[in-house]
């Protein structure tokens, strides 16, 4: 839909701007808002690095096609957003990283392209076990000199969302200053987000979920009232926060991300209208990868005749421990309404998008089913690339995929077996993810 915005400029002429309103969660295509940022009266936060006007900084992705299949013939692919394993809450740390981001940014998409950047603190925990103080374990590791052992940092709810708040003001500052010397960042999704990693804090559940959206609440608010986060000025109003879960069938039992999803879904949004959206970026190894319209019990395989409860997924984690999941548990999260999903496809195979579209096309198959709705798609080449030995596992095993080859196996399959409905016009997004690290550290407690 058309509309015509006219902006007040200091300089004393109005600028009339044609723009397109855009809703992250649009059902149909070409609904867009581009929000322009003012300055008034040319005050500014403190200036950080200057982007270059040649635009050296940008995203140093891998981005190599996927063998034998016609990216041509495919959907142009979006260009490639930084995600993120966050290793530290350190606000300073957080700030800069925003800045980071936003530097790049600039450099590789046009103003009017949104974008998003996953941010992934850890597993849900405790502080200590038994502790009513939840929040995450990060990606970080300390050594206790008294137990001898290397864990990973504790951080609670409040340090999730300031920490988050610190990132969107150092993406905010870049938008700021650029904007001043002609340039504008495209609107920013951020999602917050966490996995479904086992812990010996058993925390993973509804009470859990549920105080996850209450801190997206609260980064919201302090994105529409200054006054509520005052630690935290500048901050651009128009990025929008949501929920995000890295939900994996090897990771952790299906009732556990049921439980956690009811827990998320009880908390109104910040404007009281409707539940918190949610990103489930995840994957679903074990799952069925043929779909058969009749079923054979031989094989494990997905088909209408079968009822969702009896289809199962059976992934083991990187300890051997063996998860189980339904179909019905994957589909009781799909199917809600304001879930979107961002699958991993990892493999430099087709595995990851087969499981996703035999899925796709049983819930098809199935009346009481609601389909899923795909908003992009998350590869980690970067993360593997840079974590030196601890990660070459994921280069040896072949889970390091381009974001071109995720986007190209994944599109492929689904083109060739599934309605396109799946993924056009809502597949918007492509994220690399990456570790924000920033070394180890020693604790006496």
């Amino acid at each position: 839909m058309r509309t015509s915005v006219t902006l007040f400029v200091p300089f004393g002429f109005f600028v009339l701007l044609s723009m397109y309103r855009h809703t992250v969660f649009a059902q149909n295509s070409g609904e867009h808002t581009i929000h322009l940022p003012i300055i008034i009266n040319n005050q500014l936060p403190e200036q950080p690095i200057a982007p270059s006007g040649d635009c050296t900084t940008s995203f140093d992705v891998e981005n190599t096609p996927p063998a034998g299949i016609d990216m041509a013939a495919l959907p142009d692919m979006p260009a490639v957003s930084r995600s993120y394993y966050i290793y530290s809450a350190d606000l300073d740390h957080m700030e800069q990283l925003g800045e980071q981001y936003a530097n790049e940014v600039r450099c590789e998409f046009a103003w009017d392209n949104p974008q998003i950047t996953l941010l992934t603190f850890g597993f849900p925990s405790s502080d200590l076990i038994g502790s009513n103080n939840i929040g995450v374990r990060t990606y970080q590791t300390q050594f206790n000199p008294i137990t001898n052992q290397v864990i990973n940092v504790f951080i609670d709810m409040e340090q999730v969302g300031d920490a988050t708040l610190a990132f969107i003001k150092g993406y905010s500052n870049v938008q700021a200053y650029s904007s001043q010397i002609g340039y504008f960042l495209p609107d920013l999704v951020v999602g917050v987000g966490l996995t479904n990693s086992p812990s010996s804090y058993h925390v993973m559940g509804e009470r859990h979920g549920l105080e996850w959206a209450q801190q997206i609440n609260r980064i919201t608010g302090c994105l529409n009232d200054s006054g509520l986060c005052s630690s935290f000025s500048g901050l651009l109003d128009d990025i929008i926060v949501v929920g995000a879960i890295d939900f994996e069938t090897g990771f952790n039992e299906g009732h556990l991300a049921v439980n956690w999803v009811n827990g998320y879904r009880s908390v109104s949004s910040y404007a009281g209208n409707n539940q918190n959206e949610l990103f489930f970026y995840g994957a679903i190894p074990g799952c069925p990868s043929i779909f058969l319209e009749e079923n054979d019990v031989s094989r494990n395989v997905a088909s209408p005749e079968q009822s969702p409860d009896d289809i199962l997924c059976r992934a083991n984690n990187e300890s051997g421990n063996t998860y189980t999941w339904k179909y019905s548990q994957i589909a009781t999260i799909t199917s809600q309404i304001r879930i979107r999903i961002i699958p991993q496809i990892y493999n430099e195979n087709p595995g990851n998008s087969t499981n996703w579209s035999v899925f796709a096309r049983y819930t098809q198959s199935r009346s009481e089913l609601r389909r899923p709705i795909f908003r992009g798609i998350l590869t980690q080449n970067s993360a593997c690339r840079s974590d030196g030995s601890r990660n070459q596992n994921c280069i040896d095993i072949g889970m390091d995929n381009t974001p071109a080859q995720g986007w190209g196996y994944f599109l492929d399959e689904f083109l060739s077996y599934t309605d396109t409905q799946y993924v056009e016009p809502f597949l918007d997004f492509l994220s690399d993810i990456d570790h924000a690290e920033i070394g180890e550290q020693n604790v006496e407690n």
